[in-house]
């Protein structure tokens, strides 16, 4: 095989894999953007920093929601491969800037040893550029190729979240709870009280206060640290459907005033 077949089978092996990566991403975190995306609608131009780790660092990627919608959650590995190269290229510039103040330095010593210290300066220099293009390419693609979304690891902090939302859940469970003694209250009844209605009606509201306030708070998390995606669907998943249980029950109490 010639070189030139040699590198085109090395792009294309490379191209593929970073497109089987891409949408192994977007699978992982398309159950919580689809939740986002309905409570963040009217406000798709804002951006969500997602957690993208090599194993050593930790870097926020930004997206626009709009656009992470557009490309079904392609678009957040693709922003990581900018954020991975223009990092990769900002470090690589500055180590590149050192080296030359050193090669100034050094060149010096070349009039000792009766040599043109420009012509020295001029190879070495183009050398060190040289070197620092294929370090480039090469740490670009490594990073690229072995990142993905950070998992947060089971530490005191993630216990002691775990153990927020299960408060929270069990103050829903409560709510819920006082819907349906409210229920049986007004099927009891001999005749159906506004009363009955108007305490079927807060419950709605405080259920309904308490599941905004627990994805709002959840969101902003993710907004923020990058909270674990897989976590956050469960959790949310959960909240859902114990709003839709105390719906379910403050409908028949409803119902009964028609």
């Amino acid at each position: 095989m010639k070189p030139k077949q040699i590198i085109d089978t090395i792009v294309e092996d490379l191209n593929n894999h970073f497109v089987r990566k891409t949408k192994a991403i977007a699978d992982m975190v398309r159950p919580t953007m689809e939740k986002i995306y309905k409570d963040r609608e009217g406000h798709m131009d804002t951006r969500i920093a997602f957690p993208i780790t090599d194993g050593r660092l930790r870097y926020a990627v930004p997206v626009e929601l709009q656009k992470c919608k557009d490309s079904d959650c392609l678009e957040i590995y693709r922003e990581f491969a900018k954020v991975a190269l223009f990092t990769t290229i900002d470090d690589a510039w500055r180590e590149h800037l050192r080296e030359m103040d050193d090669l100034r330095q050094s060149v010096q010593n070349a009039t000792y040893e009766q040599k043109d210290p420009l012509l020295i300066y001029k190879l070495e220099s183009f050398q060190l550029f040289s070197k620092m293009l294929e370090d480039i390419n090469r740490d670009v693609l490594a990073l690229i190729n072995k990142s993905g979304i950070a998992v947060r690891e089971a530490d005191s902090n993630s216990v002691q979240e775990a153990r927020e939302q299960k408060a929270k859940i069990e103050t829903m469970l409560v709510a819920v709870d006082k819907a349906y003694g409210i229920m049986i209250d007004n099927l009891k009844a001999e005749q159906f009280e506004p009363l009955g209605l108007r305490l079927a009606t807060d419950s709605e509201i405080e259920i309904n206060d308490l599941r905004n306030n627990i994805r709002e708070q959840e969101i902003h998390k993710i907004e923020i640290d990058g909270s674990n995606y897989q976590s956050s669907v469960y959790y949310l998943d959960t909240v859902s459907e114990i709003e839709r249980m105390g719906d379910f029950i403050i409908n028949i109490s409803q119902a009964l005033d028609k």
